[in-house]
């Protein structure tokens, strides 16, 4: 890119990288990574970075162990032919045994440290500015679907093995503060709240906050947004009045889709995109 982008009418040294979900790990991946400094200027994370719990980091160590769980999952021998036995698995089904539980390689010439040593040992392209944001109900969209009404016991059930040594009665006071047992949309709605937090939000926000810290630099820019707009538009798998505004609902806005209610659609569409463009070239 820097080397073509001129013929372009391009800037190689104002290249901005952005990307939504796996493609948000993606870039803040690239901010740590020092196979990358200088070769951006700016960065945006929509909805995902790789500080979150599911996306930290394994060590060579534990993806060769995930990578021969796998094997056994699918009849492999133990032997060392394993690794051409899960050549021959059906792609879809390798997804559908990783979907969610892959991440990036720390340790690697690519990423040597993980987000959170990256940041205490100040190891990290702290140059380049950083706009980061997240859309209000993240969780809706990646959560497991739980069927009928949700109770307190299904909740807590439910997310057990979510959020590890992490005290339970604590968790559940905090997300489950105000709701009535049998307001079971309110159930859900916390249920959404902690899958998002988790999945998607706090790891976003605290990368754009660790970065901002841990640069130390008064030359660059940090911004964070929350979008709470709603669109009457459908994206596909979210239903808006049960789910809200789900995971990827900016992505209409930053690529200017009319949506169903284009007298209020294509105004926050173009402020949105003016949004990008602005931190783009300024």
């Amino acid at each position: 890119v820097r080397q073509n982008i001129d013929q372009f009418g391009g800037d190689k040294d104002k290249i901005t990288i952005f990307g939504e979900s796996a493609g948000s790990m993606s870039v803040s991946a690239l901010v740590l990574s020092p196979l990358a400094n200088g070769l951006f200027k700016r960065a945006i994370l929509e909805s995902g970075a790789a500080l979150n719990a599911r996306t930290s980091g394994h060590t060579k160590a534990a993806a060769l162990a995930d990578a021969k769980q796998m094997a056994k999952h699918f009849q492999c021998p133990d032997d060392n032919a394993w690794l051409d036995c899960v050549r021959k698995v059906a792609p879809a089904d390798i997804h559908g045994y990783t979907a969610l539980r892959v991440g990036p390689i720390v340790g690697t010439e690519y990423m040597p440290l993980s987000a959170q040593e990256a940041f205490e040992q100040g190891k990290f392209n702290s140059d380049v500015d950083l706009m980061a944001g997240v859309v209000r109900n993240e969780g809706s969209l990646i959560a497991p679907p739980l069927v009928g009404n949700i109770t307190e016991d299904r909740f807590a059930e439910a997310i057990k093995g979510l959020i590890g040594d992490t005290d339970l009665n604590k968790v559940l006071a905090f997300y489950l503060k105000g709701v009535a047992p049998d307001d079971y949309s309110a159930y859900r709605w916390a249920y959404y709240d902690l899958f998002g937090d988790i999945g998607l939000k706090c790891g976003t926000y605290l990368f754009a906050k660790h970065f901002a810290i841990k640069s130390n630099s008064t030359a660059n820019n940090v911004y964070f947004w929350e979008q709470t707009y709603q669109s009457g538009g459908h994206l596909q798998g979210c239903d808006e009045k049960t789910m809200g505004i789900c995971h990827g609902s900016d992505l209409e806005f930053v690529f200017f889709r009319t949506g169903a209610n284009p007298e209020l659609d294509i105004p926050f569409s173009k402020e949105w995109i003016t949004l990008w463009t602005n931190f783009a070239k300024t």
